[in-house]
């Protein structure tokens, strides 16, 4: 299932909510991700099988420290 994509008609800021307190953090105002299967994070940017997200300025704050 992980080069699996899913669709939706809601919003990430929704799904954010619904996924509180689970595994998953966002980390760009277009990109929440699963924790466990980050890889390495560099920079403003986080790896996650070889796929490159990177960090919003609003976000990083709240990563950074939950990742390193």
């Amino acid at each position: 299932m992980p080069d699996q994509k899913f669709g939706t008609l809601s919003t990430l800021k929704k799904l954010e909510k619904e996924l509180n307190g689970s595994n998953f953090l966002r980390v760009h105002r277009s990109f929440i991700v699963s924790i466990p299967h980050i890889d390495f994070l560099e920079g403003n940017t986080i790896s996650i099988n070889e796929t490159t997200i990177p960090i919003g300025n609003t976000y990083r704050n709240e990563v950074i420290p939950l990742i390193t």
